[in-house]
């Protein structure tokens, strides 16, 4: 588990909200964790990041507030697509 602090992010109608969240990981090859990854936590924590902006990018304020889970499942695929190469889900 690794708590991601607040990130600001801009909504598809150009509000800012800022929002923090736990990221949830298993290292399934630890060989493919070091050797592809690097520094495995600092990338992946990148890649949590960078995707959470995303999403949160293509969804208009409301959206976000009243269903707080559409990020969770929209950003749950793209993540497990990158990191599964690096050897964790």
């Amino acid at each position: 588990m690794r708590d991601i602090p607040h990130q600001t992010c801009i909504t598809k109608d150009n509000a800012p909200i800022s929002i923090d969240f736990l990221w949830y990981y298993k290292i399934l090859n630890p060989t493919d964790s070091v050797v592809a990854g690097w520094n495995f936590e600092a990338a992946a924590q990148g890649m949590a990041t960078t995707t959470l902006r995303s999403v949160i990018g293509g969804i208009l304020l409301d959206g976000v507030l009243s269903d707080a889970s559409i990020s969770i499942t929209c950003c749950a695929p793209r993540l497990d697509e990158v990191t599964e190469r690096w050897g964790s889900r």
